[in-house]
């Protein structure tokens, strides 16, 4: 089954390849990641001087003739419910300028945290995380549109961490490029794909 999955991937990576693309988040975590799996891509980020609660900046310009929008941005180290709001904006504005502009293919960084499990507390991040998934729904059900979400585990700066919750969830970079790439390929509609727990190899 792993040869299997192989020429699957491979397969995916072929056909996503071409694909006129925006990345929001660009210099993220993620970001950075998807930017080198995806080297053509538009890359857009705040500290590029790209906010995307402003509706009215030049750049959403960039949202023309494009095929697909992988939208990243987000804030995600604070407990602020104001500040998740003004990603809810921003994801708004990146959903409007796909309307406006006439872009079929919408993937967005959602996470685990927007369905905790194991008696968790739904936290402002999540909230704001599915206040946005909601949104997708509305924009995947004018025809010939696609909509994915895609529950992101942990993916730390740097190496597996040690945090057992977080290692549960950890995705390295070749899963989180297959994750996207599986999203560009998504039926019309809206979708979700998402990272599951797995056993702690460190645990008994």
């Amino acid at each position: 089954s792993g040869f299997l999955c192989s020429v699957r991937s491979r397969s995916i990576a072929r056909r996503s390849e071409g694909l006129l693309m925006i990345i929001t988040g660009a210099k993220g975590i993620v970001g950075s990641r998807l930017m080198r799996a995806f080297p053509s891509a538009i890359g857009l980020d705040l500290v590029s001087g790209h906010d995307l609660v402003d509706p009215t900046a030049g750049y959403w310009e960039h949202f023309r003739n494009q095929d697909a929008v992988l939208h990243l941005a987000a804030v995600t180290s604070t407990r602020d419910g104001d500040t998740h709001i003004d990603s809810v904006v921003a994801a708004t504005n990146v959903i409007s300028a796909c309307v406006r502009h006439g872009i079929p293919r919408l993937i967005f960084a959602s996470s685990t945290w927007a369905e905790p499990r194991d008696d968790r507390p739904m936290t402002a991040y999540g909230h704001s995380k599915r206040a946005v998934e909601e949104m997708l729904r509305l924009f995947a059900m004018k025809p010939n549109r696609s909509a994915v979400a895609v529950r992101i585990g942990c993916v730390p700066r740097g190496g597996v961490p040690r945090d057992a919750l977080c290692r549960s969830l950890f995705q390295s970079d070749a899963e989180l490029e297959d994750f996207f790439r599986r999203a560009l390929m998504a039926p019309y509609g809206f979708s979700l794909i998402e990272k599951f727990a797995t056993l702690d190899p460190q645990q008994d």
